[in-house]
């Protein structure tokens, strides 16, 4: 602001407004758009969780289906996993 201030420019004076307009429009909008953000990571962090507690339960299913079926049961396992 201070350029546009000191110039006798009327263009110029316009021009550092129109800039300065700009810089605080994307402060304001990365402001606003934060809470967007952490929702979407907590959202991603909560769902890899979740993946992954599936696929200790899947394993821990395998696991019984094994000692249940004997080795025909893990052959069989094998092919579907």
């Amino acid at each position: 602001m201070e350029i546009g201030e000191a110039s006798l420019d009327p263009r110029v004076k316009l021009e550092a407004r129109r800039t300065a307009n700009d810089c605080y429009r994307i402060i304001m909008d990365l402001a606003t758009s934060s809470g967007v953000i952490s929702e979407a990571l907590k959202w991603i962090n909560q769902t890899q969780e979740h993946v992954e507690s599936l696929k200790k339960m899947d394993q821990r299913t395998a696991g019984i289906w094994t000692r249940v079926l004997g080795a025909r049961g893990k052959r069989l396992l094998t092919s579907i996993y």
